[in-house]
């Protein structure tokens, strides 16, 4: 196989120089071409040249053969890529046709799904306006609510306010009240002691020319004065100051958590301090009774012992 091959390249060189230089030599002279008639055996010079071009072509040819097997496999290989590629279209296209019918089915289902969703967005749109209108009615009515509860806690303070101002008026009232019990108080003990002293002075003074009945009846005066005293004038009086003290403080705790009706502290109290004066008038006026009388006597019986010779 490969003689044949080497044989059938020596024919074909030989006949692509021999021939070309035939008809280069045609033209030439009628002593040229006799001269190549004449030699018709090539020479050994010519042969080694000949087999020279033979071996770089036959080298020529191998590289052709192996470039053109290199590109029959790359043809190959383009042609086995374009068979897969011509299938893989035809795949595609059949594939892009089923796509375009389901597509087609699929976009109705699309669009009946959002229909579906757009009548629920369309319900859900409609009920949120329902409750943004009622919130907002629920706003309204807040406000409206609270402009009013502002206007009755404005009322509210100013009612606070002058509560709170009788209240101080009450408490400075019962201070008063509270300092009027008490000068009321220290006046009795005063009085009280006014009178003993008077008589304690009145028996120093006439202790020497007193007589022992007058004595007897100063003491018994003395004696009933306390005893009156003790038993009704000093329980009574501390009876009405505890009263006071008490619906005092009942006042001031009743007043601190309901701010109310202070007003009838002061009413409260008034009664017991004049129940006070009016309890405690009739014992002074006893003791004021029988210290006037034990004073007139004094001076009757002075009046007739100082006119005995």
């Amino acid at each position: 196989m490969e003689f044949s091959w080497k044989l059938f390249f020596i024919s074909f060189v030989f006949l692509a120089v021999v021939v070309p230089k035939v008809k280069a030599d045609s033209g030439s002279s009628l002593d040229d071409e006799v001269e190549v008639v004449k030699s018709d055996v090539p020479s050994f010079q010519e042969l080694e040249h000949l087999k020279s071009k033979i071996q770089s072509l036959e080298s020529n040819v191998e590289e052709n053969v192996r470039a053109l097997k290199g590109k029959d496999e790359v043809i190959s290989d383009k042609e086995n890529i374009i068979k897969e590629k011509s299938e893989k279209i035809k795949s595609l296209s059949t594939e892009l046709a089923s796509l375009r019918k389901k597509g087609t089915l699929d976009s109705e289902e699309q669009v009946g799904k959002a229909r579906a969703q757009v009548d629920q967005l369309e319900k859900q749109v409609e009920r949120l306006k329902d409750e943004v209108e009622t919130k907002n009615k629920e706003r309204r009515d807040f406000e409206a609510h609270k402009v009013e509860t502002e206007k009755r806690v404005s009322e509210l303070n100013l009612k606070v306010d002058k509560l709170q101002k009788t209240i101080d008026e009450q408490k400075e009232k019962l201070k008063k009240t509270e300092r009027a019990l008490k000068l009321a108080e220290e006046e009795m003990i005063r009085a009280r002691s006014e009178v003993t002293s008077k008589m304690k002075e009145l028996m120093e003074v006439h202790g020497a020319w007193l007589p022992r009945w007058l004595e007897v009846r100063m003491t018994h005066y003395k004696s009933l004065l306390e005893k009156h005293w003790q038993e009704h004038g000093k329980p009574a009086m501390d009876i009405m100051i505890q009263k006071a003290v008490e619906k005092k403080a009942q006042a001031e705790v009743w007043a601190a958590p309901h701010i109310g009706t202070v007003k009838t502290v002061a009413a409260a109290t008034k009664p017991h301090i004049e129940k006070v004066r009016i309890s405690v008038k009739p014992y002074t006026d006893v003791a004021v009774h029988h210290y006037g009388k034990f004073l007139e006597s004094a001076t009757v019986y002075h009046h007739q012992v100082s006119i005995i010779p």
